[in-house]
């Protein structure tokens, strides 16, 4: 579907006995993105959403009280935009639409812990976008874990348009997605010291927008520098050149740059460098292990990424490597603007062996 056409080739051994990979690949399903929401989601598959059931089952513990005029706010702050695929889904999911779109604000309610660690690497071929999605906690998030691929015949502008989200099948929002107009982009946390900012727009929501509006790669950098958001972010971002490769540090209301050069990979995890780069006005203090040993693993993922023409099981080892892997990592997501390709996997080990067809 939207994975490479031949399988890659592992370039390190198996972890584990009885010669099983520390990975699997999560499913994938396409979707027609111009069917209503209610006939568009019909077609996720049943084994999926009962993993999603799962997953908001353990969201529903951390929801907030007042969950519902919660929704109402964000509702009216992205225009009403997602209300009907809130509504399709909690009719599929046996909840409502309002929790449904409050669970796709956990990012800016901190209600899960984040944190992740991401690559873009120059190749040959074009830019590659691997990193891992920390979430705590990871179980529910990778046995619900579902790449969705929709295809619009037209989408905004008039053309064609085709966007990978590397999400779960509730998931409205984006933390890692591609665009068929030619660029890719992935979310890391980041603590940034003040309080939300109730007038900014939801993260999640906010890129699954620019998925879906932004013109190409440089469209979409502009879009993420200008948003005003509810809290701050880090999000990388490649395109299809090499020269296309950039992290943006995000607080709610600025903005900060660090480009790819040459042929070095650039990392970003869960630290301002730029924005912070005066002492430490923008940072608040990390919140426990997870954001706490960003710099460590910014440094272990810059050494173990690969270099060249990169496989993605290359770029699956250097993911799975001990000091760039966490217990939290729910995710491991390759995408390649260039190629039109994306790829969703999980650490095998958070699988249950005959659930959901793993």
């Amino acid at each position: 579907m939207s994975s490479p056409a031949e399988p890659p080739q592992p370039t390190g051994p198996p972890a584990g006995g009885g010669g099983l990979l520390p990975w699997a690949d999560a499913p994938a399903v396409r979707l027609n993105g111009d069917l209503p929401p209610a006939e568009r989601f019909r077609q996720l598959p049943a084994d999926s959403l009962d993993r999603c059931r799962e997953l908001l089952a353990d969201l529903r513990t951390h929801l907030p009280t007042g969950a519902g005029g919660l929704a109402l706010a964000v509702n009216a702050r992205t225009k009403g935009r997602w209300r009907a695929e809130a509504e399709a889904l909690a009719h599929l999911l046996g909840s409502t639409w309002a929790e449904v779109l409050v669970a796709n604000c956990t990012y800016d309610l901190a209600l899960s812990g984040f944190a992740c660690s991401t690559a873009a690497l120059a190749t040959p071929s074009g830019p590659v976008l691997a990193r891992n999605m920390d979430w705590i906690p990871a179980g529910p998030l990778a046995r619900a874990s579902l790449l969705v691929e929709t295809r619009y015949a037209e989408g905004p502008g008039g053309s064609p348009l085709t966007v990978w989200n590397a999400g779960w099948p509730g998931g409205i929002g984006v933390v890692t997605g591609q665009s068929s107009r030619g660029f890719a982009l992935a979310l890391n946390a980041v603590g940034v010291a003040g309080a939300p900012d109730l007038l900014g727009c939801p993260v999640l929501l906010f890129l699954r927008r620019v998925l879906t509006v932004a013109k190409d790669f440089s469209d979409a950098v502009v879009r993420i520098r200008r948003e005003r958001l509810v809290c701050g972010a880090i999000v990388t971002v490649v395109g299809r050149d090499n020269s296309e490769r950039v992290v943006v540090e995000r607080t709610p209301r600025r903005s900060g740059v660090i480009w790819g050069e040459g042929d070095d990979p650039l990392v970003a995890t869960n630290h301002l460098r730029v924005l912070d780069a005066g002492g430490g006005s923008e940072a608040a203090d990390p919140d426990g292990d997870v954001i706490g040993h960003s710099h460590e693993r910014l440094a272990a993922l810059y050494d173990a990424v690969p270099r060249g023409e990169v496989s993605d099981g290359g770029c699956f080892y250097a993911l799975t490597e001990p000091d760039v892997v966490q217990n939290c990592t729910a995710q491991h997501i390759i995408c390649r603007p260039t190629e039109g390709t994306v790829r969703l996997a999980v650490p095998r080990a958070l699988l249950t062996p005959g659930v959901c067809g793993w």
